[in-house]
């Protein structure tokens, strides 16, 4: 069972506002996760690495 397989790259959505820590939801679950930039409930953000069950996170650039 790959689990940073499974994680890295994959996209989810943010549970709360949060500036370097929050939780995330992504594949039915909540995790911890981090991020330099700043993130507001709801946004999209995809996984670009894993330290252990933190996922550090980016926002999901939106096509507009």
């Amino acid at each position: 069972y790959d689990l940073r397989g499974l994680m890295i790259g994959a996209e989810g959505t943010v549970v709360a506002d949060f500036t370097d820590a929050g939780t995330i939801h992504i594949h039915g679950e909540n995790w911890a996760a981090r991020s330099i930039t700043p993130l507001r409930k709801g946004q999209r953000v995809f996984v670009r690495s894993m330290d252990g069950l933190v996922l550090a996170v980016e926002p999901v650039e939106e096509n507009t």
